[in-house]
């Protein structure tokens, strides 16, 4: 648990619960930081040497740097060097500070990628991977095609690959402090090498009395609803996909079940979040087919008065699985519950249903009531 960072399990027998712990140890001291640091001016001077001669270098981060404490020293690296960087899916906001809003190129996902992000990464002459953890959805079902390996760094914990070369057993704490220490602004970076972001004019929205549909309610709600500090908690299935490429506000959080793709997982996992975050708000959004799995959990929002505020995605069913197969068939269809009354019935007062783009916009302001614990419900084709 401790040198991994992944989830373990501590069994105490159900006798032995009740009883006292002895005291003859005062102090348990665990050293997880450890690995080889004899290498480490020879890693660090080889990375610095790659990326001081680049002309399209791209730092690539991935969750494990959040796992492994890494976060901050890798912002700091940025900082210093002024660089251009991508995270994969599962690092989506692991580094969201707004002085380096306009150093984030995006996602990269594979095929998965959007806005030419594919094309940026295989153009890329230094690829300094960080922290990238390599499965099936992250990694765009494994299409990572067309990068040159050989113009690419990989640090992961305990091991380090450069081009064909390869370090087991490193110090990776150690090694992001000297590059921290030692490394300099890329004096030979192409500024264009970079991807153009758009915003979209929420306004021409005030009159459209269309229906909502999944193309355009999140831009929308990229840029109208989601605000600094919040944490983003996202359904796997239609609410991931819509979120995952668009630019969160800076100090903004995203959480998500990317690696086993669970069904049923933002809603507690939503409840955990603001629980062990009072003071932030937090922005659920959920598939009715995901809801009806832990529905019961709303009942916790309002039992302990969370900072929570429930989007119910509407359609009539598991998308995602329409998407990979059966498409017509009637085992992912679903039936609509009535989710205001079911809310309001469990202590969720405020709630709030909308079907058009236009009562979208007209009640934003109430969406974005602070201190409120609401389920505000969407119906989208």
């Amino acid at each position: 648990m401790l040198t991994t960072k992944k989830p373990s399990y501590i069994g105490i027998p159900s006798d032995l619960v009740d009883m006292e712990i002895t005291n003859t140890i005062k102090e348990i001291s665990f050293h997880t930081e450890n690995g080889d640091t004899s290498f480490v001016s020879e890693i660090g001077d080889e990375i610095i040497r790659r990326y001081s001669i680049a002309t399209k270098p791209i730092m690539f981060l991935g969750i494990d740097t959040v796992r492994f404490g890494w976060r901050d020293k890798i912002l700091n690296i940025l900082q210093k060097t002024n660089a251009k960087f991508a995270t994969s899916l599962m690092g989506k906001t692991i580094i969201n500070t707004p002085d380096m809003v306009e150093n984030y190129l995006g996602i990269y996902a594979g095929e998965y990628s959007k806005d030419g992000m594919a094309k940026l990464m295989q153009n890329s002459d230094c690829i300094i991977s960080i922290g990238a953890v390599q499965t099936d959805v992250n990694s765009g079902a494994f299409t990572e095609r067309g990068i040159d390996h050989n113009n690419t760094i990989t640090l992961k914990p305990k091991s380090v690959k450069i081009g064909e070369k390869y370090y087991f057993g490193v110090n990776i704490g150690a090694l992001l402090d000297y590059l921290l220490e030692n490394i300099k602004p890329n004096k030979q970076n192409n500024i264009n090498f970079t991807i153009k972001k758009t915003i979209i004019n929420t306004n021409i929205y005030k009159t459209n009395k269309n229906k909502l549909n999944q193309k355009e309610f999140w831009n929308i709600v990229a840029q109208e609803i989601i605000k600094e500090e919040d944490i983003v908690v996202a359904e796997t299935g239609s609410s991931l996909l819509g979120l995952l490429h668009q630019n969160l506000a800076p100090k903004a959080d995203f959480v998500s079940q990317i690696l086993w793709s669970s069904i049923g997982y933002s809603l507690p996992a939503a409840v955990g979040t603001a629980i062990a975050s009072p003071h932030r708000r937090v922005l659920l959004f959920i598939g009715d087919g995901s809801l009806q799995l832990t529905v019961q959990e709303l009942s916790l929002i309002a039992r302990y008065k969370l900072n929570i505020i429930v989007f119910i995605i509407n359609n009539s069913g598991y998308t995602i699985e329409r998407a990979i197969h059966g498409p017509k068939q009637i085992y992912n269809d679903i039936d609509s519950w009535d989710y205001l009354n079911l809310a309001e019935s469990i202590g969720l007062k405020d709630t709030l249903s909308i079907k058009k783009f236009n009562e979208l916009i007209e009640n934003l302001n109430f969406i974005n009531k602070k201190d409120q614990r609401s389920l505000n419900y969407f119906l989208i084709d």
